[in-house]
This record gives structure tokens, C-alpha cells and sequence, in this order.
């Protein structure tokens, strides 16, 4: 069978992407179209597509998604490379790969400073072998809040597994760090289900401090977060009482007794992230959930103050990768791990 790959046209060709995800992967859900791929405030996805010449059926679909980024002072655009995907019976002819190599030498067209994505492991044999790298992995980390449903697995009697998750969670509270903070009245919370102008002053006073960081803008933020057609965010962001500056924030979204961090960041990290990380774990300790995830790439310091805060690390998860222009000025400082911070947010999944 014979194959074309093009570009998508990504009004035209909506129906026809669509059904291909549905078809295929029935967990891809439609409505990313729309916020995803359409209405991203950098600019639509590029997309492009493997037809089967004979009836022009799509096989196979590719996507870049537009993300800013400051990148030694300067914006730069970017491209997240996500929903890559070829029919079952199509597998065994390139497919894949081209799409990668398409989306690849688009990036010079495109400006793109660099491409990034976190691929499964299949995914991960052909990035690899079309000339991306590993930058490293992404952490899982989790923080246990109430003990009562990880006893009740070992235990299942209510009753019981009730009267000994008793003294664990009483000694999980009283050795926890969060106790030990003095906030001393400098700080103050408020619970958003949106971001406003201060996200803006906090993201412009605070790109100096780092070398390499994505965009955190108000209208990034409330189009990645307050816009998601899948997930209800909330975000706890810190304030200083006296002149009532944003200093920090934290980004999640509570499934039954789980809360996922999707984003974190303040003006000066990882200084800022003690009042944060415990003025934001006394808050959850109150609320009816029993453990906080947070999944994070990047500069280990920022892990090290979760792990401080008795999260613990789970096994390596995916891979994250990147491709670069050589040329660049800044291309070595790109694959340095410290200099950066990739939050679940920061992706095109949750």
C-alpha cells in the first residue's frame, strides 16, 4: 500500500483528525481539538497527517504545539511535539517515523528554538532514532496525607483498618515539616479558579531569575488551566500580607481522594517554596483527601523541597526529549537539567 504525508489544514481536515483519534484511540477525547489544538493563545497546533493514496483515509497524525519560552532573557517560541499515532494495521511502514521527520525539519521554518515531548516507550525507539535526545526523567513523587485507605488495602474491615490508621496519621502530622514552618504573619492564601494581572507582574519581575522557563503568564495560565475542558483546577497562591505581592503558587486538581499538583512556581525557587509547599499541605490536611502527587522535570533543588516535605519518589516515568537547532547559542544550556522546570502543566496531557 502506498502512503502521503501533508500538512494539515487544521479547519479542513478537523472531521478527518478527529475521527482518526476516535477510531484508534478511543481514549483521546474530542474536545482537545478545540482547546488544544485550535485556540492555543501562541498560535493553532501544526499537525500533519499519513493518508493512504488509494481513498485519502488518514493512517497516521503528528502535532506541535506553539508553548513561550524565556530563554536567557529573551522569548523564544517552542514546539511540544504530542499525539503521535498510526492505525494498527499501517504500523509496519515508516509511518511514524515520517511523521517525526516532518514535524523535525519544520522547526526552521516554524523559528522554533527547540522541540520537545514526552513519547511512551514505543514512541521513544523512533525519537530517538530520528535524532532527538533524552534529557532525563520525569519524577512522580507522592506525599501521604491520611493513612486510612492504603491501611484498609492490608486491613479491609472498616473498623479496623479505621482504629489503626489512628496513630499513623497522628504521627504523620506531628513529624511533618509544615508543622516546623514559622510563617510569622508574612504570608497570606487566597483558593482562584482564575489568574489575573498579578500572575502577569510576578511572570515579568521574575523571568530574570532563570535561565530557561516557560511561559507563566495570566493568559497562558487561565487558557492551559481555567480554559481545560477535562479538569477543574484550582490554584492556592501565596501572598505577602503587607504590601500584597504574589510571592508564589501552586496549580492542582482533586480526583475522589487524590490531589494532583499540575504547577508550581514563584518569583525566586526554590527560596519561595517553603511557605508555599507547607502553608499548601496544612490547608489539604484539612480537606477530605488522603495523598499529593506531583510530577516534575527539572532542576533537582525543586524536587529536593518536595522530598523535604516527606514526598517520596516513585520509579522513573516517561522520558523527556528534546531536538535543538546545534547552531544555537544557547544549545548546551538547554540540556542541562537544572536549568529547567517542566510540570505536568507544561504538557499536552494530564
Amino acid at each position: 500500500m502506498e502512503y502521503k504525508i501533508r500538512k494539515a489544514d487544521m479547519v479542513e481536515d478537523r472531521e478527518g483528525i478527529i475521527a482518526f483519534w476516535k477510531t484508534n484511540f478511543p481514549g483521546w477525547q474530542e474536545e482537545k481539538y478545540d482547546w488544544f489544538y485550535m485556540n492555543n493563545p501562541r498560535g493553532e497546533a501544526d499537525c500533519w497527517v499519513a493518508e493512504t493514496i488509494e481513498d485519502e483515509e488518514i493512517v497516521g497524525a503528528i502535532a506541535c504545539f506553539p508553548r513561550r519560552f524565556a530563554i536567557d532573557g529573551k522569548e523564544h517560541l517552542a514546539g511540544l511535539g504530542g499525539d503521535l499515532g498510526v492505525s494498527k494495521e499501517h504500523r509496519q511502514h515508516g509511518l511514524a517515523m515520517n511523521l517525526r521527520k516532518e514535524m523535525m525539519n519544520y522547526m526552521g521554518k516554524a523559528n522554533y528554538a527547540f522541540l520537545l515531548g514526552t513519547p511512551n516507550d514505543r514512541s521513544l525507539r523512533i525519537t530517538l532514532k530520528a535524532g532527538y535526545t533524552i534529557l532525563g526523567r520525569i519524577r512522580r513523587t507522592t506525599r501521604i496525607l491520611h493513612s486510612k485507605a492504603f491501611v484498609k488495602k492490608v486491613v479491609p474491615l472498616d473498623f479496623i483498618s479505621r482504629i489503626l490508621s489512628g496513630p499513623i496519621d497522628f504521627i504523620i502530622r506531628t513529624s511533618a515539616k509544615e508543622n516546623r514552618f514559622r510563617n510569622e504573619n508574612r504570608y497570606k492564601f487566597e483558593i482562584l479558579d482564575s489568574f489575573d494581572s498579578r500572575f502577569d507582574d510576578l511572570w515579568k519581575r521574575s523571568q530574570k531569575n532563570y535561565f530557561l522557563m516557560g511561559e507563566r503568564s495570566a493568559d497562558y495560565l487561565n487558557w492551559r488551566f481555567t480554559q481545560c475542558p477535562f479538569t477543574k483546577f484550582k490554584t492556592f497562591a501565596l501572598f505577602e500580607k503587607d504590601e500584597g505581592k504574589l510571592v508564589s503558587y501552586l496549580t492542582y486538581w482533586v480526583e475522589g481522594s487524590i490531589v494532583e499538583i499540575g504547577d508550581f512556581y514563584g518569583g525566586k525557587m526554590p527560596d519561595c517554596l517553603d511557605p508555599l509547599i507547607s502553608s499548601f499541605l496544612l490547608y489539604m490536611r484539612g480537606e477530605p483527601v488522603d495523598r499529593v502527587i506531583l510530577t516534575h522535570f527539572g532542576n533537582t533543588q525543586y524536587q529536593q523541597k518536595f522530598r523535604d516535605f516527606g514526598f517520596k519518589m516513585r520509579p522513573d516515568q516517561r522520558a523527556i526529549i528534546l531536538f535543538a537547532d546545534q547552531s544555537s547559542s544557547y544549545y548546551d544550556r538547554i540540556f542541562e537539567q537544572s536549568n529547567w522546570h517542566f510540570s505536568a502543566g507544561d504538557n499536552d496531557v494530564q
